[in-house]
């Protein structure tokens, strides 16, 4: 199996770089590295809810008191927490580099003004111009990340706490 990114040379003028017929064509053709990202969490994502089952079986059916499959859990939350961090990221500089592309003074820099970044975020898609569209989707690659995240950060945080109190 191999994964290939098609750029806009490579793309069938009879076909938009967007259309997939299949899901097996839509993981194996991203059209970006925003693609990846997504498709990467999207596998994690199952990974967390094969985790789980495993977990249930484990403490459930075969009573094993410290199973492997909860820190397998907490690994797949904490990746796929880092995959939507680095999708922010890319969104980020693709927000950026619409903004120099657009160079219009109403498109809102997110470091700049937060508040109305966040407003944008949970603003209606499409009433969004392209810029604030990409900042929406930075704004809440972020957020997603951050509430995924917090989970595994704070369990690491405590381990770290309790082995320097010892």
């Amino acid at each position: 199996m191999s994964l290939r990114l098609w750029v806009d040379e490579d793309t069938p003028d009879h076909q938009c770089r967007t259309e997939h017929e299949t899901w097996r064509e839509y993981f194996r053709n991203p059209t970006d590295i925003g693609g990846v990202f997504i498709r990467a969490t999207l596998v994690f994502i199952l990974l967390i809810k094969f985790s789980i089952i495993g977990a249930v079986i484990e403490i459930g059916v075969l009573g094993i008191e410290n199973p492997v499959s909860v820190w397998a859990f907490f690994f797949f939350l904490a990746t796929t927490s880092a995959l939507v961090f680095g999708y922010t990221l890319w969104s980020f500089i693709m927000q950026l580099q619409l903004r120099n592309q657009l160079s219009s003074e109403d498109s809102t820099h997110l470091l700049i003004r937060p508040i109305q970044a966040i407003r944008l975020a949970f603003a209606d898609g499409d009433e969004l111009n392209e810029y604030e569209a990409r900042v929406q989707k930075t704004v809440l690659g972020l957020i997603t990340s951050i509430i995924i995240g917090y989970i595994p950060i704070r369990i690491l945080a405590d381990i770290l706490i309790a082995s320097f109190s010892l």
